[in-house]
């Protein structure tokens, strides 16, 4: 009796601790996410960094990058509405593979626009930059680029896994 009115009491405080936490959070919490830096922002403090960029440099750089996000805010925005719209169609029963691959090419070309909007970016805030600082700019990007999307060796397609049971071993 008493384990069933301790389990009723720890139940009814997990319910009630979202209410009570959001109550007693602190205003000062939300004006200080607020305060905080923003990701493009830290990026652009790092790469400053990394580069020894100067304040007039850094103050140039995020002016293009600026109008660079002001001018690919629709691009963007519709890349978001065309991923929404290809999930919607693999809901469907049955699934129409035409619409789909007719979707999908129209979010390749929005997200081919975004990259050689992205590629002029990159070229504009070269201009910024002394041949030295250019250098270090283009090793950094083709070392990020490097580790993108790295996930483990693995075999030829279908051999995954050949070799760990049964002794068989996959033959390139």
């Amino acid at each position: 009796m008493n384990a069933i009115k301790i389990i009723a009491a720890v139940a009814a405080l997990l319910l009630a601790l979202p209410a009570l936490a959001a109550r007693t959070a602190p205003e000062d919490a939300v004006e200080s996410s607020e305060q905080k830096p923003q990701r493009g922002e830290r990026r652009l403090a790092r790469l400053a960094e990394k580069l020894g960029l100067s304040e007039a440099q850094t103050a140039e750089i995020a002016a293009i990058k600026a109008d660079f996000k002001e001018q690919t805010s629709p691009s963007r925005d519709e890349v978001k509405a065309l991923r929404a719209e290809v999930k919607a169609l693999w809901a469907e029963q049955p699934v129409d593979v035409g619409a789909i691959q007719a979707k999908a090419a129209q979010l390749d070309e929005v997200q081919d626009e975004l990259r050689d909007q992205r590629i002029e970016m990159k070229a504009e805030m070269l201009g910024v930059m002394t041949p030295e600082q250019q250098s270090e700019f283009v090793a950094d990007m083709g070392e990020r680029r490097g580790h993108k999307g790295k996930r483990g060796k693995r075999g030829k397609r279908g051999q995954r896994g050949k070799g760990q049971r049964g002794g068989e071993q996959a033959t390139d």
